[in-house]
């Protein structure tokens, strides 16, 4: 009964941690090209980010991560600050 316990136990703990690793990287794969709430709101407008930080990150093809963005931006959006 004791060994049964312990396998089921170790099978539950293996389970719950393959579980979190898979959610884990599903996040990351979803978060992996996001765009910066202040360069979203400006494209919404019709007009490109004037911050200091944007303006560099998108020099270099990226998404601001200062201001909450993550990864390398979408191609055919770049545009440039004036």
């Amino acid at each position: 009964m004791k060994k049964s316990a312990k396998s089921l136990l170790t099978f539950a703990v293996v389970s719950l941690f393959a579980a979190g690793l898979a959610f884990a990287a599903a996040d990351k794969a979803k978060s992996e090209n996001k765009t910066a709430g202040c360069c979203a709101k400006a494209t919404k407008a019709s007009e490109v980010c004037k911050h200091e930080c944007c303006v560099a990150a998108a020099k270099e093809g990226k998404n601001c991560e200062k201001c909450g963005g993550a990864g390398m931006m979408k191609k055919g959006k770049k545009k440039k600050a004036e």
